[in-house]
Order: C-alpha cells, then sequence, then structure tokens
C-alpha cells in the first residue's frame, strides 16, 4: 500500500487508484492528478451513489478527451454497490482504456471499493507530518504554534485535517496581532469532541482522582441522548484498553481493528499503565452489570455514569 507522500513523487501514474482516508487530502490528491495530466475539472467525470450506473461509468472510462491525452474519472464513496454491480467494475478494471485514470474514493471506511487492479493509498499523516501541516497552515496567516499547542489542537480536532485548516483559521482571527498561539488558546477555542473528552476521564480516573473525575464527566454529560453517547464511549474505550493490553498486536494492526487513529491506540497504552489486567476485568464485568440495569430501566444514563465514574475510582 502506497501513502499520500509517495504519491505525490510518483512520475508515471498508474491506470487505477483507491485513495482511502482523510477527505482533506483526498481533494489535494485529487488537485495532485488534475495538475499532473493537466486536466481541467469541468473534463472530469465522477460518480456518486447519486448518479453512479455501471454503463454510464464504462463510457465515461472509454471516452477520449479533447483537451488533454488522459481522462480522469472518479467514483466517490459508493454505498449502494450492489455484487453484480462490483463483478462488472472489477471485469472491466482487467481491460481498461489505458488513456483512463481512475480514482475511486472511500473516506467512508466501507471498504466496497476492493479491487485487485487499484492502487491503494492511504490518506493519512504521520506525527511529524501533521505537525509539519499545522505549522504551514499556521504561517500562511503569519502566525506560530507552541509545541504543545499544536499537539493539544491535532488530538481536539481527532487529526482531521479539514477541521484542523478551520480551527486554525478561527485561532488565528482571534490572537490578533499576536504572533504565537498557546495550549491556552486551544483549549479555550477549539471544543474537543466527546471521544478526546472521554480520553481525558479515562485519564483521571486511571490516577483515581474522583473529585477531578466527577468534575470532567459532569461537563461531558447533557440530555438523554448525550449521556447515552458518553456511556457508550467509555464503554467502548474500557474494552478496547483491556483487549490492548491483552493483545500481541502492533498500533497500527490494533488501529485498523478498532477503525480508530493509532494516536488513539498510544493514548490507551499509556492509559493502561494505571489499570491492573484484573482491575480491568473487574470493570468490564461491572459494565456487562450496569448495562444490564440501563436495559431494563434499573437506571437513568445519568446514574449509570456516575455510578461506573465512582465505581472504576474506588
Amino acid at each position: 500500500m502506497m501513502i499520500y507522500s509517495q504519491l505525490l513523487k510518483q512520475d508515471n501514474l498508474k491506470n487505477v487508484y483507491l485513495l482511502q482516508g482523510d477527505a482533506f487530502l483526498v481533494k489535494k490528491c485529487i488537485d495532485f492528478f488534475c495538475s499532473k495530466l493537466g486536466v481541467k475539472k469541468f473534463d472530469v467525470s465522477k460518480f456518486d451513489d447519486e448518479n453512479f450506473d455501471v454503463d454510464n461509468f464504462v463510457t465515461a472510462c472509454e471516452q477520449m478527451s479533447f483537451f488533454v491525452e488522459k481522462r480522469l474519472v472518479i467514483v466517490k464513496d459508493l454505498l449502494k454497490l450492489s455484487e453484480r454491480d462490483k463483478r462488472s467494475i472489477s471485469e472491466y478494471l482487467k481491460k481498461i482504456n489505458p488513456l483512463c485514470i481512475l480514482l475511486f474514493v472511500d473516506t467512508l471506511n466501507s471498504g466496497i471499493f476492493d479491487f485487485t487492479y487499484a492502487e491503494k493509498v492511504e490518506l493519512k499523516l504521520s506525527p511529524e507530518e501533521l505537525i509539519l501541516f499545522v505549522n504551514a497552515e499556521a504561517t500562511k496567516y503569519s502566525k506560530t504554534f507552541d509545541k504543545d499547542a499544536i499537539i493539544t489542537l491535532i488530538q481536539y480536532c481527532n487529526e482531521d485535517l479539514t477541521r484542523i485548516s478551520i480551527e486554525i483559521q478561527k485561532l488565528c482571527a482571534y490572537i490578533g496581532d499576536e504572533s504565537t498561539i498557546g495550549i491556552s488558546n486551544v483549549k479555550m477555542l477549539v471544543h474537543a469532541n466527546e471521544e478526546i473528552g472521554v480520553f481525558d476521564l479515562m485519564g483521571a480516573l486511571g490516577e483515581k482522582d474522583s473529585s477531578k473525575s466527577m468534575h470532567m464527566l459532569s461537563q461531558l454529560m447533557g440530555g438523554v441522548e448525550q449521556n447515552s453517547k458518553i456511556f457508550s464511549l467509555l464503554s467502548t474505550q474500557m474494552r478496547r484498553m483491556f483487549f490492548i493490553v491483552t493483545s500481541k498486536k502492533s498500533n497500527t494492526e490494533l488501529a485498523k481493528a478498532f477503525q480508530i487513529k493509532e494516536f488513539a491506540v498510544n493514548k490507551l497504552k499509556s492509559q493502561a499503565k494505571n489499570f491492573s489486567v484484573k482491575k480491568l476485568k473487574d470493570i468490564l464485568y461491572e459494565l456487562e452489570d450496569v448495562e444490564y440495569m440501563l436495559k431494563n430501566a434499573m437506571f437513568t444514563q445519568e446514574n449509570a455514569l456516575y455510578y461506573l465514574v465512582t465505581f472504576i475510582c474506588y
């Protein structure tokens, strides 16, 4: 499998690519192909769930371009592709028009596009590349980041490059004439998603800091739907943590199995050091009991969360 930086260095393009990962990098890749082929965006054929038809798709691939040597065809985030259509596409790829560059885009991790003849490209940045990306975006506004502020921003945005870019614009506008964005700016202006909030809560639970844990929990909680989401996230992360400490899989394999970022696996591994395997096992057993009581209306979501946090702390 190829990575984003390797794709940008390619001179001899393949006929078929499968782009998987960050939507921001997908746009960058499409710009790369358009520039490389000299294709204008109005001359690109695009297909999605709304307009996909196998016959029209093949026609688009076979069609000659009047403006450039090669055609660019993009098939993006299909969820309704039938098995028959998959077979038809797979057969066509064996004899695809050599003057066509075909991009299958899967930012939804649907797994629908898994064709043998596609060059797979994983669209994600390494931790070092993420830091360079943040610095480059800030430089556009003549600003810089403190190192801790960069790490916090990346975590708060769950490595979503589109959101990171938007938040940087907001931060740069907020600090005005100041030149450096600090961690206090990020914590004040960037809303961490619930998953990051639960990570922070688990850190406090691992430290057996009941006061801090209860404060964090109260900040995360809201209505019934929100509390249900927080309980589900906390439950999921505790199960992942147990699996991580008892598994021999690599971080990359674990991230793929859980469909989460590698930094999340690293964070869970770090937090797991505060729990023994026996303690984690006890928590999982207790989770089963609490879930049973929730399903049988013996607990409200709010009470279940407070009880679970108290149990883990003590």
